[in-house]
């Protein structure tokens, strides 16, 4: 189920960031109603969501996830990952960074300046637009 509430990093627009760190709107209608965490430190996994309606087909017909999620004791993959979306704000990090967390800079709110470790001045970018 976990996956039919993950919000897709390539869908944000970036107000902030800074190398492991990403501020950013996801304005993605409805997907953007409710609330989404999920994040790892060490051994623990936590992955929470609540009030998030469902567009894709599913076996189950489930057409909106009222609340699901748990903590969980892991063996280690990263150091921290950590992902939050409530509503349209969307707030990420992790160290080191990976394809859910990239590397992106910005100069001002909104200007990003680089992204996937190359120079890349754009205004008003979505993370897919930086990262292709």
């Amino acid at each position: 189920m976990a996956e039919l509430t993950e919000v897709k990093v390539e869908d944000l627009l970036v107000c902030g960031a800074c190398c492991c760190t990403i501020n950013s709107l996801y304005c993605k209608m409805p997907e953007c109603i409710g609330f989404k965490n999920s994040g790892v430190i060490c051994c623990m996994r936590v992955q929470l969501a609540g009030c998030k309606p469902i567009r894709e087909e599913n076996e189950d017909k489930k057409c909106c996830v009222w609340n699901e999620g748990g903590v969980y004791c892991i063996i280690p993959y990263t150091c921290c990952l950590d992902q939050q979306q409530l509503f349209c704000l969307d707030s990420r990090c992790a160290f080191p960074c990976n394809e859910k967390v990239p590397c992106i800079c910005t100069l001002l709110p909104f200007f990003v300046l680089a992204a996937d470790w190359k120079l890349k001045p754009k205004c008003c970018a979505k993370v897919s637009d930086l990262m292709g």
